[in-house]
């Protein structure tokens, strides 16, 4: 009996100190997820989803599905719709979000970008799936619903060869459980999403870019990914992901048509949960609609390359 016990409140810590930090590899190509400052920042109106399965060969081990739609409005403002969910064994979280962004133009070379986001996140608990010894033990024969509304604040500085932002999510606490519940819990986490990154032009051809995101999170340990794609003649990005003491990632990603584009990433531990796995993939799609603001289409500059 305490062992099922002990591992619900592993569960539950894990599911809550990962909300609002969803775990997708080439976050460049969301960065909005990261930071709502960068909705429709691209210049582009795109409809992207991931799936990422975490620990392959373990069962009932964690999901996570992406969808985000981002689009520029013109005149600095810009907006984004995400939904991103996780699953893992007896708990799911569904969280639906709106960013809103907003630039200001420094000077030729460099915008400031602010950005809110409005959330609300659908967490579900199921502990009639655990099997115990204890006949109709009333902490194991019930599902629990909640619903946590909250909201994250960023800002960024967005050059065309480099970026550099910071945001705080999730300000408001979140209660996992009801009030009448013997595994109520409260999420008071401090999370911090910050990073940069550069590109460089290595010829006609190719370009190289890096970024890093710093995830920061009370109660846990720090995240801390390091990407470095080659940009093969705008056509093919390859690259590289390390996880400081967690995980190396490789990615691919090309552009199928115009207007589609298709990546795959697959990951392997770098510690002790590498004896226990047979690694991480991830899937990407993303979709271009062909609209563009009489904003973007009077400015002459160049596309900045790492905000895919």
């Amino acid at each position: 009996m305490k062992k099922y016990f002990y591992f619900l409140l592993f569960a539950i810590h894990f599911v809550a100190i990962a909300q609002h930090n969803p775990d997708y590899t080439i976050f460049n190509y969301n960065l909005n997820l990261a930071n709502p400052a960068f909705a429709g920042k691209n210049g582009k109106t795109q409809l992207a989803t991931n799936f990422k399965k975490m620990w392959a060969g373990v069962e009932n081990s964690l999901n996570t599905s992406i969808i985000s739609f981002t689009t520029p409005f013109g005149n600095g403002v810009g907006l984004g719709l995400n939904v991103v969910r996780d699953d893992f064994y007896l708990f799911n979280e569904t969280i639906a979000s709106v960013d809103l962004s907003y630039s200001v133009k420094l000077n030729q070379h460099n915008d400031l970008l602010f950005g809110i986001e409005a959330q609300g996140a659908f967490f579900n608990a199921d502990l009639s799936r655990i099997n115990t010894q204890t006949v109709n033990d009333p902490l194991f024969t019930r599902t629990n619903n909640n619903f946590n509304p909250n909201f994250s604040i960023g800002v960024a500085l967005k050059n065309e060869k480099y970026f550099a932002h910071i945001a705080i999510l999730d300000v408001l606490k979140h209660n996992r459980f009801s009030r009448n519940s013997d595994l109520e819990t409260e999420d008071n986490y401090f999370k911090i999403n910050t990073g940069g990154g550069f590109s460089m032009d290595l010829n006609d051809k190719l370009s190289l870019n890096t970024m890093a995101l710093v995830r920061i999170t009370q109660s846990a340990p720090l995240s801390f990914d390091v990407t470095s794609m080659l940009d093969i003649n705008k056509k093919f990005d390859i690259g590289l992901t390390y996880r400081w003491k967690n995980a190396v990632m490789a990615n691919l990603f090309f552009n199928a048509t115009s207007w589609a584009q298709l990546g795959y990433s697959y990951g392997l531990s770098v510690n002790e949960l590498s004896r226990y796995n047979g690694g991480s993939y991830e899937f990407f799609i993303r979709i271009h609609f062909d609209k563009q603001t009489k904003e973007s289409k009077k400015r002459v500059q160049k596309r900045a390359p790492y905000i895919n």
